[in-house]
């Protein structure tokens, strides 16, 4: 394994938490207050002004109303609540609904500085996060996104974005942060509904994970053969997309990742390496640089991609790795995904769909990194499994949900999924689909999902989840 150096990650991060926290000062030195109301400018010289009537005359022909009574107690105490709350709602950007919605669709923030809760990666714990969003930075053009989190089991992500960033509404833009997601498709799904005709920035992405699980790979892998491993990957890329209308985009993306893996801190589970060498764990003694070029395309027919009660959505994207060392790890990825949400006589009862295709191709005698393999388990496909429990150079996978509405803000599903990862297109058997199925409560505000709880179950184990973002 490629060793990491904790030396020098910590003044890195050191470095990017201190960059993050000067632009936030740089971005809140925008947010000034209205300025002070103009003086009446004085009338032209020799036009004349009427003079008030003295106060012994004014309105003398008719009499003075009456005092208006004082305001009973409880309604002062009322307004006094109001105001309260006005002043908390202004302070975190919230409208007079109360449903979590900023004015501006940005939510809960404090100037440029948006604080949240999420979970980084299956298995890692909940992490708050702050993010940094401070779009046309000092009227230049540019947009700068910078998020940091740490997480309760240590997971580390750090996070900035210059250039000309997609606008959905003022908050910040997504980020992908976890392990489990497919790339490009995670990074492709959210281009929806984007408000700009253009996007070009850089990126550059930190994570540092210790305690991520390895089973073998294939869909014969054993559940008690569970290890874990430290993963420390660095991403640096160049991204651009073209939206032709908010639901139809293009993009492409080219840049350079860094991965090293040492021994994992979970001391519940071996060490990878005690178990698995480099054949059965391709990438465990080389973890190559690799250089990625992708591109994608996305269709987006929802009605509203937070929140979706009918429509149907396509992303599609291919993927080029090169091993900047040698050849051994090269290899080509073809992806899509597609979604389907069918309301059943009127929007509160929804049949909804999902269908997940990921296949590697490699040339003869090259290998994928088990740790770029696609994966199944964790809070979005087949939940009835941990994260990461079958992964290979193929996979597929289905999901099928009820979804009911108790009111607008509540949400119960029943769910079932299935998938299977495999080597060849050829070994595909859908009599040896892994299963899983259970049931859901969603917290909901009108255009986003806020909190999930799942229950699933499958033939290992009974999971119990509790996520910020829809599986689909």
């Amino acid at each position: 394994m490629r060793k990491t150096q904790t030396s020098h990650y910590s003044v890195g991060r050191t470095s990017f938490l201190l960059s993050l926290f000067l632009l936030g000062l740089l971005g809140a030195s925008d947010l000034r207050g209205d300025d002070p109301p103009a003086p009446r400018p004085s009338p032209p010289e020799g036009t004349a002004v009427a003079e008030p009537l003295p106060a012994d005359t004014a309105g003398a022909s008719e009499p003075l109303p009456a005092a208006p009574a004082p305001l009973a107690r409880s309604e002062d105490k009322d307004d006094r609540h109001g105001f309260l709350r006005r002043s908390v709602d202004k302070a975190l950007g919230l409208d007079d609904h109360g449903d979590g919605e900023s004015k501006d669709g940005g939510g809960p923030h404090l100037g440029p500085l948006y604080p949240s809760v999420t979970v980084v990666s299956s298995g890692g714990g909940i992490a708050p996060m702050l993010q940094l969003w401070a779009p046309d930075l000092g009227d230049s053009g540019l947009d700068v996104q910078g998020a940091a989190s740490y997480s309760t089991r240590r997971y580390e992500f750090y996070a900035i974005r210059v250039g000309l960033l997609p606008h959905r509404g003022a908050g910040p833009p997504w980020l992908a942060t976890s392990t489990s997601r497919l790339y490009p498709l995670s990074d492709i799904e959210h281009l929806s509904r984007v408000e700009n005709r253009f996007d070009l920035y850089g990126a550059y992405r930190y994570r540092y994970y210790p305690e991520e699980d390895f089973y073998g790979i294939g869909i014969d892998s054993q559940a008690g053969d569970r290890t874990d491993y430290r993963l420390f990957d660095q991403l640096a890329e160049v991204v651009t997309a073209y939206h032709f209308t908010p639901r139809v985009a293009l993009t492409a993306r080219a840049g350079v990742q860094r991965t090293s893996l040492g021994p994992g801190d979970d001391p519940a589970f071996p060490d990878l390496e005690t178990r698995f060498d480099s054949v059965t764990a391709p990438g465990l003694v080389r973890q190559p640089d690799q250089v990625i070029l992708s591109s994608g395309l996305l269709l987006d027919f929802r009605d509203e991609p937070g929140n979706p009660h009918g429509g149907v959505f396509l992303a599609v994207g291919v993927s080029r790795y090169d091993d900047r060392n040698g050849s051994q790890f090269e290899f080509q990825r073809a992806a899509g995904d597609l979604r389907l949400y069918l309301p059943l006589g009127s929007q509160r009862h929804v049949l909804a769909g999902h269908a997940v295709a990921s296949f590697d191709f490699t040339d003869p005698g090259r290998r994928v990194p088990f740790y770029l393999q696609s994966t199944l388990g964790g809070s979005l496909l087949l939940r009835g499994f941990p994260s990461s429990r079958f992964r290979d150079q193929k996979l597929i996978a289905f999901t099928g949900e009820y979804r009911f509405e108790v009111v607008p803000r509540l949400e119960l599903a029943l769910f079932y999924d299935a998938g299977q990862t495999v080597p060849g297109l050829d070994d595909l058997d859908l009599s040896r689909l892994h299963t899983s199925y259970g049931a859901g409560l969603r917290l909901k505000s009108p255009r986003k999902l806020r909190v999930r709880f799942d229950v699933a179950h499958s033939s290992e184990d009974t999971r119990y989840l509790v996520r910020f973002s829809p599986a689909f």
